[in-house]
């Protein structure tokens, strides 16, 4: 209850709100670890290699020209030896930081720097999508609004994910139920307020 009124107060306000919250980087790459069968067809050497299955869009990985098929075998000096080392190595790092990556095409080694870009954010346009937060008793709280374009106060819908570890946040996939929903209503005159789950 106390996150609604907070969220009401904010709403009610015309001053801008700063996002402290950061985005988290966004590699953009679907992957796979490697099988000793994958390893001896591709002539691999050693153990490190993840495969890049595909490049996702608006991604680093995209910027910094990975390909579909390529092995990732070190992010900095850490080296890459499954799809877990990909993600611990990524939670630590920050949008706007340089890194530096081994990669494996067709047997050749490619190496190269680049600039972690920041996940994406919704956009839609008939709608305006705010990123906010706000203090709960777990910590920062991601807050996303969707509200039509208009300067009248409007009532609100506070919207809270269900059982389970999954974020509300799909700049990609605005088919999910979820989306459709709180656009729909957004689209019909409501402010639609979707509060994350602390550590989202």
């Amino acid at each position: 209850m106390k996150q609604l009124l907070i969220l009401m107060v904010w709403l009610s306000s015309t001053a801008a709100f700063a996002q402290e919250l950061p985005r988290r980087v966004y590699l953009g790459i679907r992957m796979e670890n490697l099988t000793e069968d994958a390893r001896k067809i591709m002539e691999l050497p050693g153990k490190g290699g993840v495969l890049i299955a595909d490049v996702l869009p608006q991604s680093t990985a995209e910027q910094a020209g990975f390909k579909k098929g390529d092995i990732l075998l070190n992010l900095d000096t850490a080296t890459m030896t499954s799809t877990s080392d990909v993600f611990a190595f990524l939670a630590g790092r920050q949008p706007g930081q340089l890194f530096s990556y081994r990669i494996r095409r067709t047997k050749k080694l490619i190496k190269g720097k680049n600039v972690f870009r920041a996940f994406p954010e919704e956009r839609y346009k008939d709608l305006d999508v705010i990123y906010t937060e706000t203090k709960s008793a777990a910590g920062q709280q991601r807050i996303i609004i969707t509200r039509p374009r208009t300067a009248r106060k409007l009532p609100v819908i506070a919207f809270i994910g269900g059982i389970g570890c999954y974020s509300l946040d799909f700049p990609f996939d605005s088919s999910r139920n979820e989306i459709r929903l709180l656009n729909t209503l957004a689209r019909a005159g409501y402010i639609c307020a979707r509060l994350e789950k602390p550590g989202m």
